[in-house]
């Protein structure tokens, strides 16, 4: 397989823009009962990892812009799981707290 060399004729990496996009939806996904952005997040971590693994089997044929846009994409989809984790926590206390405050009654 030849390598590609020339700048102009590199393409965009596969799912970098939809990483991206599903990683800052995935950060405003807790606002809509948490599993939207659960599922977001999640998704966008898994087709990161494809992507990923197509750009370090060949990194010639890809654009740099599009690998930033894919670690971007990550991050996000990382920090938008970390949020939808605490506060999914927290609501469970909440649940937990309040439920157990209805028995002393």
């Amino acid at each position: 397989m030849s390598v590609n060399t020339e700048p102009g004729l590199n393409k965009s990496l596969k799912y970098s823009t939809a990483v991206l996009v599903m990683g800052i939806a995935s950060f405003f996904g807790y606002f809509a009962y948490i599993l939207p952005g659960l599922a977001l997040s999640i998704v966008a971590l898994i087709l990161s990892k494809k992507a990923n693994a197509l750009y370090k089997a060949n990194p010639d044929l890809y654009t740099k812009d599009s690998y930033g846009r894919l670690k971007t994409g990550k991050v996000i989809a990382l920090v938008g799981l970390v949020i939808i984790g605490v506060i999914g926590s927290l609501f469970l206390v909440y649940g937990l707290l309040y439920s157990l405050s209805d028995l002393k009654d």
